[in-house]
């Protein structure tokens, strides 16, 4: 029996090396995998995580698949954003010019409804009017307006004859 007990510590012996290798190995996780492209592109948060770590590490973005990534997602990013720049662009230019158009038809609608209602009022003529003579504002007749008098020419001479003479009176 002797001979099972030396036994028995080589084997919990072995069997605690053994199992602190396995929980060893078993604790580390594994490094994260590198992100896609399009995950990056869907997830800013993350394209900004690795982007702070791809920029801390000198040896990273050339080396690195997740750095690549990163690069890649940013310049897709980029063009796409130059792209929807441009779209939105070409769009508020669209509407721009409809808005021109319909306005134009609009003004162009009105134009004509206003000449078919001055077609419908009835003209009137103002030569064959009859003449009615203006009143003044409290209802009285104007005193009729008197034609002005034609001055005596004066003869030429010297001034003192010329204060000699009266005017005419008038009738």
């Amino acid at each position: 029996m002797s001979i099972e007990k030396r036994v028995r510590p080589a084997w919990v012996a072995a069997f605690v090396v053994i199992a602190y290798a396995m929980a060893g190995a078993c604790s580390h996780e594994p490094p994260p995998a590198a992100l896609s492209v399009v995950a990056l592109m869907n997830d800013p948060a993350a394209l900004d995580r690795a982007l702070a770590r791809c920029n801390r590490q000198a040896a990273a973005p050339t080396e690195d698949a997740q750095c690549r990534n990163v690069r890649a997602a940013i310049a897709r990013l980029d063009e796409k954003r130059r792209g929807t720049f441009n779209d939105d662009k070409r769009k508020a230019q669209e509407a721009q010019l409809k808005f021109e158009q319909e306005r134009e038809l609009l003004r162009q609608r009105e134009e004509r409804l206003r000449e078919q209602q001055q077609d419908e009022k009835p003209k009137t003529d103002p030569y064959s009017m009859p003449f009615v003579p203006p009143q003044s504002p409290g209802g009285e007749k104007a005193a009729p307006v008197s034609q002005p008098q034609p001055q005596p020419k004066a003869e030429s001479g010297s001034p003192s004859q010329m204060a000699a003479v009266e005017p005419a009176a008038t009738p």
